[in-house]
């Protein structure tokens, strides 16, 4: 299913230079009940922080016809995590609280601009009641006695699963169990295309401890090359999901090829909405395969599914 762009150069090029392991540092988790019950939602729905941040802004504009105070509340993966950590966050918006439930459920259901107006309601509903959750655990000032309970132990673990949800970590479980510095090198490059230097140098210097076969990136296409590799390993495994978050965070950081990928597997799953909003991602980033494929796929009907949901 995959497809390469004529030309695309997918080589090997993994050089650059050694990078010093750091200390793994250990934190207790999220500090006080209303932290908790943020951490515990976006941990039950195995969604990483990034993609719930980047559908909030939709979301929020989506069911704002519903109920007008969401709009202009979208949220960012920075603001997600220091909700779930406490961490210079006194308190939560109400309304980003609705917006973070919301965008948890439309994840689930990516068709829910076709939702009849009744279980649009019945969706605020059950986001306004989350939201009153959240507001009335404000009112419990100490630390959380189910913080035990929270499946990770140290800020590091803490990140990755913002990242990378029940995929993250799988990673460090397969770390725990002798990888052979093949998921350290994951981790390394999704932290990286996140932009979060100090975890990826970590595990950059895990991985590269484990086996020198593994040394860090040195530039940006290296970086791109490695997704996309790892992006292969999973569509032959049938994992897609996992595929596309190495494809999309690529394209999140100015890989064409990448969110030409994202629009190819979208539009073979029949999304043509999605498709069509990668390929002209793809179009943006100087992709010429992805401005024709999006012109034809508007032509053919894309451009009406849009507008009509």
């Amino acid at each position: 299913m995959w497809q390469d762009a004529p030309g695309s150069p997918f080589a090997s090029c993994m050089s650059g230079v050694s990078v010093a392991m750091l200390e793994f540092s250990l934190d207790a988790g999220p500090p006080f009940e209303w932290n908790r019950r943020i951490d515990k939602e976006v941990i039950s729905s195995g969604q990483a922080a990034t993609r719930i941040a980047a559908v909030s802004a939709e979301v929020a504009r989506y069911f704002s016809e519903y109920h007008p105070g969401l709009q202009g509340h979208s949220f960012t993966s920075s603001y997600l995590s220091r909700a779930r950590s406490g961490k210079d966050l006194d308190k939560p918006r109400f309304e980003k609280m609705m917006v973070l439930k919301l965008s948890l459920m439309c994840l689930r259901d990516p068709l829910y601009r076709n939702w009849p107006h009744e279980k649009c309601c019945e969706a605020v509903e059950t986001s306004i009641k989350f939201a009153d959750s959240v507001k009335e655990a404000l009112m419990i000032r100490r630390p959380s006695s189910g913080a035990a309970d929270i499946s990770f132990v140290s800020a590091r673990h803490n990140r990755t699963v913002e990242l990378a949800g029940a995929y993250g970590e799988e990673l460090i479980r397969q770390v725990g169990e002798n990888s052979h510095g093949l998921a350290e090198a994951k981790l390394a490059l999704l932290h990286e295309l996140d932009g979060n230097n100090d975890d990826a140098r970590y595990w950059a210097g895990r991985a590269f401890a484990v086996d020198e076969t593994y040394r860090p990136s040195s530039t940006r296409e290296e970086l791109f090359l490695r997704a996309h590799q790892y992006a292969r390993e999973y569509v032959r495994s049938n994992k897609p999901d996992i595929a596309l978050l190495y494809l999309e965070s690529a394209a999140s950081v100015g890989d064409g090829e990448a969110a030409f990928q994202c629009a190819i597997m979208s539009d073979s799953q029949g999304h043509q909405q999605e498709a069509l909003r990668w390929y002209n991602r793809a179009a943006e980033l100087g992709h010429r395969d992805g401005r024709l494929r999006a012109e034809r796929l508007s032509l053919s009907g894309g451009e009406a599914e849009a507008s009509d949901q």
